[in-house]
């Protein structure tokens, strides 16, 4: 076993020390001895604060957040306490709304909660102590709080009871007897200072007053409604104001709590259509119908003026069946193939399903119906008749003119035709094969004569012709459709000329120098006849030109 020696001077220095240890007092300085007094004051007598106590007694209270109890700024020596258990909660917050204690429909744990500058001690006995909630704090505050009743059952329990009535102490000053004004306390006998005692004070009642809350919302959305409000009667007490009896108040006159409201006109929900077809034939599909807005004077308005949860159904679905495929057909013709014998008569036949999104020839239930039948138009016999075609243009282009057709005696057996001696179709009245026509008035036209000889005969040279326009009676005119004249002039030959002339090309004339001087080689027949001459000439104009 290690032991430990202690120096003996040593323990005797400091149980010295311990024994001349000052305190400091509530001003900082050591050995002065000074306290705090009842209201926070250090050195205080206690005179510079008000006792304030009291009992909340309300039952009448909603669920929720209550504001009980207001503690000022500056409090000390706080101590809230319910007298008895119940189901409810006490809760605090500073004036910024923000909760300390049991806040946000949540219930905090007994303990330490700091809230203007001082801590407060919360406690929370169980309902078998029989004791109620409290909280408490010595203070001072910095700020003022408020207390609330959170009542979370439609129960009430017990009351929930606080003391909060109001105290004032006197202040005594020395004054001087002759000017009444304040001196020096030192100028007073002390002796004879009067011991401050508590006075109430505002002991007479406030007058009751009638408490209005706010109207409450509109009965109904649209049209005449009632909105009520809580009108209740009220009496300040301790600086904070209590539910009191009605009778009260009866002296005044107590405000209306209910008034009838409009928010606005009310409109309908008005079904103009019956339900449409559904859209497919056959499985699931949609059939719909018009609704709209009509309001108490029957006119159509916005969809907002109505209530949409009691707006009616304007599409729905419908189910019509299963889809099946099935053969389809129409009516027999009305007519057969032939006029007499045997024919054939036809019909349509078609695979088709009640879906119309489904257009497959295929897969129709059993063998598809004939689309052709024999028929028998009774027996052929042979019958004669003329046989014409079609008739002609008109002859002329306009004015009087004849159209031409053939006119044929044919024999016809069934669907055979035979063309016939028009002898055997005499005992019938032949038709016309020549008829009268008329194109209509002729009036002024153009008219051309031929293109006149080309003025060269090789590297291009021109024709000209004249052009008149003439009326129906060859008579001048100037009614022609000028867009439409026919050209005057136009280019011809334009073969380049050959350097070697052909052996048959000699002159045949015996002044043909005087032909190409003439210029008459444009002309066919002294270009023959001078073919030599009017050759070389021609030659040696294309020299000059290039």
């Amino acid at each position: 076993m290690r032991r430990i020696f202690l120096d003996c001077s040593i323990s005797v220095y400091l149980a010295a020390m311990l024994r001349h240890r000052k305190s400091p007092g509530c001003d900082g300085i050591l050995g002065s001895n000074s306290t705090l007094d009842t209201c926070g004051v250090c050195g205080g007598d206690g005179s510079s604060c008000k006792f304030i106590t009291g009992t909340f007694k309300d039952t009448n209270i909603p669920i929720g957040y209550h504001k009980i109890l207001e503690i000022p700024k500056g409090a000390t020596q706080i101590s809230v306490r319910e007298l008895t258990w119940s189901p409810n909660y006490l809760a605090l917050r500073n004036r910024s709304g923000k909760s300390i204690i049991n806040g946000n429909w949540a219930v905090d744990p007994p303990g330490k909660y700091e809230a203007g500058s001082t801590v407060f001690s919360y406690t929370q006995p169980g309902r078998e102590e029989q004791e109620g909630e409290s909280f408490s704090a010595s203070g001072p505050t910095s700020e003022a709080l408020d207390v609330y009743e959170t009542r979370d059952s439609v129960e009430l329990g017990a009351s929930n009871t606080f003391f909060f009535l109001g105290f004032w102490y006197p202040v005594h000053q020395c004054v001087s007897r002759s000017s009444l004004d304040e001196v020096n306390e030192d100028e007073c006998d002390s002796s004879t200072k009067p011991f401050p005692q508590e006075e109430a004070c505002n002991t007479q009642p406030c007058p009751a007053f009638w408490d209005v809350g706010n109207w409450s919302v509109c009965s109904r959305t649209c049209g005449s409604g009632i909105q009520h409000r809580q009108v209740l009667c009220r009496q300040m007490y301790a600086n904070r104001t209590t539910m009191v009896h009605p009778q009260r108040c009866g002296n005044l006159a107590k405000p209306n709590v209910t008034q009838t409201c409009q928010l606005r006109i009310c409109s309908h929900w008005e079904i103009q259509s019956n339900w449409s077809t559904c859209s497919v034939m056959c499985g699931l599909g949609q059939r719909t119908r018009h609704v709209r807005c009509i309001s108490n004077q029957g006119e159509i308005v916005g969809e907002g003026e109505c209530s949409n949860r009691l707006r009616p159904r304007n599409n729905e679905a419908c189910d019509m069946g299963p889809c099946v495929r099935s053969w389809f057909h129409n009516d027999w013709s009305s007519t057969c193939s032939s006029e007499c014998g045997p024919g054939i008569q036809r019909r349509s036949v078609f695979c088709l399903s009640s879906s119309p999104s489904d257009d497959s020839q295929d897969g129709c239930p059993g063998n598809k119906p004939s689309d052709m039948r024999v028929c028998n138009s009774g027996p052929c016999e042979r019958t004669i008749k003329w046989y014409t075609g079609p008739w002609s243009q008109c002859s002329a282009e306009c004015d009087e003119g004849s159209q031409r057709r053939d006119v044929i005696c044919v024999s016809k057996m069934g669907s055979d035709f035979n063309v016939s001696d028009p002898s055997e179709c005499s005992h019938l009245e032949k038709p016309p094969s020549l008829q009268s026509c008329n194109a209509g008035s002729c009036g002024s036209r153009w008219f051309t004569t031929p293109w006149g000889t080309c003025s060269q005969s090789c590297e291009g040279g021109i024709q000209v012709r004249e052009v008149r326009c003439l009326a129906a009676d060859k008579t001048y005119s100037h009614q022609c459709d000028l867009d439409s004249k026919p050209d005057e002039k136009k280019a011809c030959n334009p073969q380049p000329c050959s350097s070697v002339l052909d052996d048959n090309c000699r002159d045949r004339y015996h002044n043909c120098a005087v032909v190409v001087q003439a210029r008459l080689c444009v002309y066919a027949y002294y270009k023959q006849a001078c073919c030599s001459s009017c050759a070389h000439s021609l030659q040696r104009r294309t020299s000059e030109k290039r």
